[in-house]
């Protein structure tokens, strides 16, 4: 019988729902347009089985997708798990075999060198198909109208990494699906692979590089001209996993450094900025004027995540986790490792959007969570 433990993590709004469905011309206050034509996906963690762990991060847990459809001034919702292998061993099993977030050490002997991704964390759709994706695996395809898993796709063998980034980028001009595997060679390492998906589903302009220290690298921003990567201490190394630490934790004693790579280089010739501790994590937009790039994210003193603890145990300080966004600006044609910052609001905010059609490119409007 599953019996989740009581935890922040798994209760009120974030409690598991383990349940699929199909509702056809749902309730609606108001009128829908009838000339909206088109779906809204989503997906979130929903573990089918309590963590071997007895208990563990909130987003450990399995995907579920719901996509709402919107056909002549109606809705329609579908919610489907996505079948990862993990989803489909331990759903074989009826039981949970993979154990913590990232810490292969974990799990049950009978899963080792299985993928471990829970495909929970973006969904996209590219190339007439859908992408449920989690940073640490490939990319799983999923019809986009009946939310069928299609399994792992390396895109025909094209897929040198063995990871795909939960946040690649739409290019409004080129169409291509611009995206990253970090940790690309395998877990832990500091390789990095940048490529773009074509609509029909080839993989172009692929390059290689090493970061300067291995981090989680959540998201990245793309310009018309480059790619650009925040390295921000959010660390991990065998010696957490061993100890059974969680996979990341935050270390103030080392610098943030962004990498800028020439989209259609090979990668040998990315260039490094270097800049003060801090915290950062999703991006807003990027854009390049010439040789001056900008970068907008929301940038905070100190660790955001306290479920990634200090490295060196200072406690959680809720205070200097509040996030401003924030402007970077990057001179290629400058001989200086650092870089420019001026803060854009004095409004605490995450989760940064804008309309994707302005990506890549000088904009007016973004929204923020606050």
């Amino acid at each position: 019988m599953a019996k989740f433990n009581p935890s922040p993590a798994l209760e009120g709004f974030m409690a598991p729902g383990r349940f699929e469905a199909d509702i056809f011309d749902l309730e609606v206050e108001g009128d829908i347009p009838a000339d909206i034509d088109g779906a809204f996906y989503r997906v979130n963690p929903d573990p089918q089985f309590p963590s071997k762990m007895g208990e563990d991060i909130w987003f450990n847990g399995d995907g579920m997708v719901s996509q709402f459809r919107f056909e002549n001034g109606r809705a329609h919702f579908k919610h489907r798990w996505v079948h990862t292998d993990k989803f489909d061993i331990e759903h074989k099993a009826g039981k949970s075999l993979f154990g913590a977030y990232r810490n292969p050490l974990t799990d049950e002997p009978e899963v080792k060198g299985k993928i471990r991704g829970t495909a929970n964390t973006n969904v996209i759709a590219h190339g007439k198909k859908l992408w449920a994706l989690k940073e640490d695996s490939p990319p799983v395809e999923m019809d986009p109208l009946t939310l069928e898993s299609k399994g792992y796709s390396n895109f025909g063998g094209q897929l040198e990494s063995q990871t795909f980034t939960a946040h690649p980028k739409l290019d409004p001009h080129s169409g291509n699906m611009c995206a990253f595997g970090y940790a690309a060679k395998g877990l832990l390492t500091p390789d990095v692979n940048y490529f773009e998906v074509t609509p029909d589903g080839k993989l172009v302009n692929q390059a290689w590089f090493e970061v300067p220290y291995y981090c989680m690298m959540h998201d990245y921003g793309v310009t018309r001209d480059f790619a650009v990567f925040h390295i921000v201490p959010s660390i991990g190394n065998w010696d957490r996993l061993e100890k059974g630490l969680p996979h990341f934790g935050f270390d103030t004693t080392l610098p943030v450094y962004i990498g800028v790579l020439r989209r259609g280089s090979d990668g040998k010739d990315i260039r490094w900025f270097k800049g003060p501790n801090l915290f950062a994590s999703y991006v807003m937009n990027a854009f390049n004027d010439g040789d001056e790039i900008h970068f907008d994210i929301p940038v905070a003193k100190n660790n955001m995540f306290p479920f990634f603890p200090d490295v060196h145990g200072a406690p959680f300080n809720p205070i200097e986790a509040q996030s401003y966004l924030t402007r970077w600006t990057l001179d290629m044609s400058s001989n200086e490792e650092s870089f420019k910052s001026e803060r854009l609001t004095d409004l605490v905010g995450e989760f940064p959007r804008i309309d994707d059609r302005s990506a890549m490119a000088a904009y007016r409007n973004g929204h923020l969570l606050v």
